[in-house]
């Protein structure tokens, strides 16, 4: 997400792929920030095959956030440059989009009287838990950024053999173990036990890595590589992990009086990870099969005449403006809400749950298209666009 257009440029031209993952991720992101209007609709409903379909979709929208991980390590791990530079470029970048955006957020929030206006107090959620909750990624990706020196050493060395034993070590230490001991009414491991490499700030960059640079490109390309074609692997493997979320959710039936800001009330471990890996297989699967309309490189020889189509071109700049929508679609979302009420109120009567999420959808492709808009006109600005 952080990255510029620039970024995702190689000799021949734009990659493609990178975009299409930036898109699905950040509307993920934005859905998840709908709570009780559409992300939460699982905790309301009476209607089994609905709160079935909530909670896999809800469950699905977790890839989102580490998406933007995968693709910032498949961008930025293989680059050289010094650690002056990683600052001066990077961090320092971060740093001011953190602190310009916090404050924007902040007048807005004043202006709607839920915050003060105080310097000390603007300062003290600055450095403490942030203005907004979801600027808590600015705060992991600085984090990211501050490794970055030494994820560029590691991955120089990593064979892969030593990629798929960190991701079985993931599955197996968030995945398996807890899955084993959650009948037993252990929910957490010792504290103690901390392995760092499973830290979503390394593990998605080294996975985006993985995927994009250790992972054969004919397996991208092939389908007919293997017994079983890696595009059925992941299609299986989205519909497998789903599943088992939603019966470890519907299992824990956890009343929402007793949801926490993580976990929402699902039942979540890091079986996310193959989710993760899945869609930035199909994702990038889908540029490479269709060469050369839309394919991983602008036009694959540099001539712009086989760029992608209208819609595909449209996904692709959705996704390079996502960083913007991210910074600013709070302050859509919390201003748009009359759209989701008129549009529930007209429909829910006759159509019952189902009218919430339809009003939902509807009132988030709003919130996607204005916040799409909006960057759409600061990346014009000169000086906001090198942040954006």
């Amino acid at each position: 997400m952080m990255e510029k257009w620039e970024e995702n440029a190689t000799e021949k031209g734009r990659i493609y792929h990178f975009d299409i993952i930036r898109a699905v991720a950040i509307v993920c992101v934005l859905y998840n920030h709908t709570n009780k209007r559409g992300y939460y609709l699982y905790a309301f409903t009476d209607s089994l095959p609905l709160k079935i379909f909530y909670i896999a979709l809800a469950a699905f929208i977790a890839v989102g956030v580490p998406l933007f991980f995968m693709v910032s390590g498949a961008l930025l791990l293989k680059k050289e440059e010094t650690i002056a530079d990683l600052y001066k470029k990077r961090v320092s970048r971060i740093l001011i989009v953190l602190v310009v955006f916090s404050i924007v957020q902040w007048l807005f929030r004043v202006a709607d009287g839920r915050d003060e206006l105080s310097a000390g107090f603007l300062f003290g959620k600055i450095f403490t838990d942030g203005v907004i909750a979801p600027y808590w990624f600015l705060y992991a990706y600085l984090a990211y950024l501050m490794i970055l020196p030494l994820l560029r050493r590691l991955v120089q060395v990593m064979r892969t053999e030593d990629y798929r034993y960190l991701i079985g070590l993931l599955l197996i230490v968030e995945g398996v173990i807890p899955t084993i001991l959650y009948p037993f009414g252990i929910t957490e491991l010792n504290g103690f036990f901390v392995l760092p490499f499973i830290n979503r700030v390394v593990i998605y960059p080294l996975l985006g890595y993985y995927m994009e640079y250790v992972l054969p490109e004919n397996v991208y390309e092939n389908e007919s590589a293997g017994k079983c074609r890696p595009t059925a692997r992941a299609v299986l493997a989205i519909f497998a992990v789903l599943a088992f979320f939603v019966v470890m959710t519907l299992i824990r039936n956890l009343p929402y009086e007793d949801f926490t800001v993580y976990d929402k009330g699902l039942y979540t471990c890091s079986f996310t990870a193959l989710l993760d890996m899945a869609v930035y297989y199909l994702c990038k699967r889908a540029v490479v099969r269709r060469k050369p309309a839309l394919s991983p490189t602008y036009g694959g020889n540099g001539n712009d005449s086989c760029g992608p189509s209208l819609p595909a071109g449209f996904i692709i700049s959705f996704g390079g403006a996502a960083f913007g929508i991210y910074l600013i679609e709070q302050i859509v979302r919390e201003h748009t809400t009359g759209i989701y009420d008129v549009i529930c109120g007209a429909i829910s009567k006759g159509a019952g749950d189902i009218g919430s999420f339809i009003a939902c959808l509807i009132w988030l492709a709003v919130v996607a298209a204005v916040s799409y808009l909006i960057t759409i006109i600061l990346k014009k600005i000169p000086g906001l666009n090198k942040l954006l």
